[in-house]
Parts: C-alpha cells; structure tokens; sequence
C-alpha cells in the first residue's frame, strides 16, 4: 500500500498533496491499494461500498 490517503474523482486535493503526482491518483491505484489490504488482512472475498 501507498501509506497515503487519497481523495478520488472531482475531491479538492489537501495544501499538504504534491500536485505534481495527481496524476497517480487513478481508479486503478486505488483498487490496488484496496486489495493489498484486503490481503493484509486475510480477507478471502469482501464487498466494498463506498458513498460520497
């Protein structure tokens, strides 16, 4: 996992945020951190739900 929080789709991005690596800050790094979790964790199967 990245260590990092990050906000996704149309969220303001923190003072704290690099800008020049929002470019990263895709759907795809964001399932890959969801399933290294999941991993971690031991989880076989889980269903994610996420609201805004």
């Amino acid at each position: 996992m990245s260590g990092l929080w990050r906000g996704c789709g149309r969220s303001t991005p923190w003072a704290i945020d690099d800008l020049e690596r929002l470019d990263e800050n895709t759907t795809a790094a964001l399932i890959d951190d969801l399933e290294a979790l999941r991993a971690h964790l031991g989880i076989d199967a889980w269903l994610v739900h996420g609201v805004s």
